[in-house]
């Protein structure tokens, strides 16, 4: 058999007897490198397949399904098809059409990234899914401040009795209808955005991994509370974001249409207060610059929020000088963070029997516009801080939740 490859397309020609996979997984993947958006196995010009030479096509689909790679295999006869029928996998895994023009179509609606990673300028990813509009609004405001470019990511969610690379014409074309409309909404304000797709089992599974490739500078998902409800029950969101990746993650919960909206942004009802609620918990150091860019580009206060735990052995207004010492030295370092920007800020002191029941009365009673909170990815793997903290304030609270999961290392 002969292997040629010419552009984006790798040609088989005359009786496949054997299994040419390892040479032929030589040839794709470095044409993948020259042409990441996909490469096309024609097999049009193949005269015989043996039950040895059909072994190539399963290892092809093998590779393919594990590597998510964009590939597709055209042109096979229907002689070459029963031929390798038989072994099993291969009829249901390989991606296969009947033409190159009908593989490039389906190819087409991925964008991959071309250019070698120095390159690149940094990266705002903002998968379309959930609430993605609000996490548009989010994305542009950080795009600004960090001078990223902005990517959408639209994920074809594949039956797990397909294979990844298989054509969908459907949500194929349904992708290209959403990354059209948030290219619109983002066009009206003057933005430039690239246009991105990947297919996955799950949405979430298809943000992380894509993710955690490309190497975003922030990756903002934001849904809408009582979808983050559904979704959480069944997949772990905040960690299998922040476990597969290394950049900075921020997960909304953003308000219903009839509750509190950010001003300038979504929704009916104005919050009481124009402000970001900032508590000093968790890794809220590592945060105060997502803080700080998103209170500076929607022109809000942040209100710094302490939280002195009292043991229940104590009254609720006894004297406890050092929390109180250690509040004003935590005001004092966040205050300089955050005001290198000029942002206004201003301290809140309460006392709780439970940090997080204080964090809850506090913004139920003050309603601003957003309640920032962050975590760093070893502590998500503690079910209290995880489940208790994050779920409690996000099911518990009419406002705006939005968790941070600081970077592993700067990108």
């Amino acid at each position: 058999m002969i292997i040629q490859s010419q552009g984006d397309v790798v040609i088989l020609r005359g009786i496949l007897e054997e299994n040419h996979w390892p040479a032929l997984k030589s040839v794709v993947s470095l044409l993948l490198k020259r042409h990441p958006a996909g490469v096309i196995i024609d097999g049009g010009e193949l005269t015989e397949v043996t039950d040895a030479g059909a072994q190539t096509f399963l290892d092809a689909s093998e590779f393919i399904e594990s590597h998510n790679a964009r590939v597709m295999v055209v042109g096979l006869s229907d002689e070459i098809v029963q031929a390798i029928s038989d072994v099993p996998g291969i009829r249901s895994q390989l991606p296969r059409v009947s033409t190159a023009e009908e593989a490039r179509a389906s190819l087409a609606v991925s964008g991959a990234e071309t250019l070698p990673a120095e390159q690149r300028r940094p990266v705002v990813l903002v998968p379309l899914i959930g609430d993605w509009r609000r996490s548009l609004e989010y994305a542009v405001a950080h795009a600004s401040k960090l001078k990223a470019d902005l990517h959408v990511l639209y994920i074809i969610e594949v039956p797990r009795a397909q294979t990844l690379g298989i054509p969908l014409p459907e949500k194929e074309k349904e992708a290209e209808r959403v990354l059209a409309e948030a290219e619109a909404l983002l066009k009206a304000q003057g933005i430039a955005v690239k246009k991105l797709s990947t297919r996955a089992r799950l949405p979430v599974d298809g943000v992380g991994k894509y993710a955690a490739e490309s190497h975003p500078r922030l990756l903002v998902v934001a849904y809408s509370k009582s979808e983050f409800d559904l979704i959480n029950e069944k997949q772990d969101v905040m960690g299998a974001l922040c476990r597969e990746t290394e950049c900075e993650v921020a997960v909304i919960c953003s308000a219903e249409p009839d509750e509190p909206a950010v001003p300038g942004g979504r929704g009916s009802v104005r919050a009481t207060e124009p402000t970001i609620l900032f508590p000093l918990i968790g890794s809220w150091q590592r945060a105060a610059g997502f803080v700080e860019m998103q209170a500076s580009a929607m022109k809000l206060d942040v209100e710094l929020l302490y939280v002195i735990l009292v043991p229940r052995t104590m009254s609720l207004d006894a004297s406890m000088p050092e929390k109180e010492q250690e509040a004003a030295t935590l005001f004092d370092e966040a205050e300089r963070a955050l005001k290198r920007h000029r942002v206004p800020v201003r301290r809140v002191l309460m006392r709780s029997r439970d940090v997080t029941e204080g964090i809850v009365r506090h913004t139920s009673a003050s309603k601003p516009a957003s309640l920032v909170v962050s975590y760093e990815r070893s502590a998500l793997d503690q079910e209290y801080t995880h489940h208790a903290t994050i779920g409690a304030l996000c099911h518990g609270l009419s406002t705006e939740v939005v968790t941070i999961c600081p970077p592993e290392q700067h990108i």
